[in-house]
């Protein structure tokens, strides 16, 4: 990524500082229902913590990752701040969001030209406490850059939402949420249906995956 563009995505999320209200307390952090009773249920809180790192394992492509990460972010965006989307590969169109409500001017894209590139991104989205969600796609992610990811939206109060390949299940993970993306036919299809199964939940320990 330009030093200018990185210089641009600084200046913006610090632009949003001083509007977004933040705890930074872990102990009182508020709780996101997420619109699914069944995954608000089997949360140890009832809900998604804010400053959570949620992992999305996609074990069938397209079989609704984003349709998850989406509905996190329309719970999320209840709170004020920015939602940052990393975007490698350039697949990410700002109307899919909208179209779950979430407002274009609320959305900052960020259009990553290597891997490296989109970790560092996200890290700085995640710790600026102006964003409330943030999102990362990587084929692969290195285990100290998983950690750093962990503690950024630790420290920043954001909802980190990582994007993870099928083959990355059974590997080390530090999301303290994770799911994997099943899918699901008939009546399961509802908008207050989970269209997922939930692998693992936990703290953000470096356990197996799924």
């Amino acid at each position: 990524m330009p030093l200018a563009e990185r210089t641009e995505l600084l200046a913006r999320l610090r632009d949003q500082i001083a509007g977004c209200e933040r705890v930074i307390d872990a102990a009182e952090r508020p709780i996101i229902r997420t619109g699914w009773p069944t995954l608000d249920e089997i949360l140890p809180s009832g809900g998604l913590r804010r400053g959570s790192l949620v992992e999305l394992l996609d074990l069938r492509s397209g079989c609704g990752a984003e349709t998850v990460a989406a509905g996190l972010t329309q719970a999320a965006c209840r709170f004020p701040g920015v939602v940052v989307i990393v975007d490698r590969d350039g697949q990410f169109y700002p109307s899919a969001l909208a179209a779950w409500d979430i407002p274009v001017e609320r959305m900052v894209v960020v259009r990553a030209e290597s891997d490296a590139d989109a970790v560092w991104a996200a890290d700085q989205a995640l710790r600026s406490r102006a964003a409330v969600v943030v999102w990362l796609r990587l084929d692969r992610l290195r285990p100290h850059d998983f950690r750093r990811l962990q503690l950024s939206a630790e420290e920043g109060g954001a909802v980190g939402v990582l994007f993870s390949p099928a083959r990355a299940r059974g590997q080390p993970t530090w999301a303290d949420v994770q799911l994997a993306i099943e899918p699901r036919t008939g009546a399961a299809r509802r908008s207050d249906t989970l269209p997922s199964r939930l692998a693992r939940s936990g703290g953000g320990n470096p356990h197996p995956r799924g």
